[in-house]
């Protein structure tokens, strides 16, 4: 008799804990091969530190580029030379905002493709 009701209290722990499963977070329907519906809690996939850093080095080259472009090398240049004379602050944005090869790789590319672009409009 014991053992009967120490599986009937495991049994019930399991359904506790997947009760709190299904109403903690999203949930997605599945059909069983014998047409019963079933819910399944969705797997949550983290953000992790390793694709955040990715996405913000990817924001600050594309926006590198995007003023690389918009003002012209020349200017640009003399842009960040005013940046390095500054506060701490300012010469340490003056040194990640340096035009890098790959800045310059970039806004080269953009160059070509624009007067592909234009080229074939013609």
């Amino acid at each position: 008799m014991g053992h009967t009701i120490q599986d009937f209290h495991r049994r019930l722990d399991r359904i506790g804990r997947a009760h709190a499963r299904l109403s903690s977070g999203p949930v997605k329907a599945r059909v069983a091969p014998d047409g019963l519906i079933m819910l399944v809690p969705k797997r949550h996939v983290p953000f992790s530190s390793f694709k955040l850093l990715v996405l913000v080095l990817a924001c600050a080259l594309i926006l590198k580029t995007s003023l690389f472009i918009a003002m012209g090398a020349g200017v640009y240049e003399q842009r960040v030379q005013m940046l390095a004379q500054g506060t701490p602050a300012e010469r340490a944005g003056a040194w990640a905002l340096q035009a890098d090869p790959v800045t310059r790789g970039l806004a080269w590319a953009f160059y070509d493709t624009v007067a592909a672009v234009r080229r074939q409009a013609l």
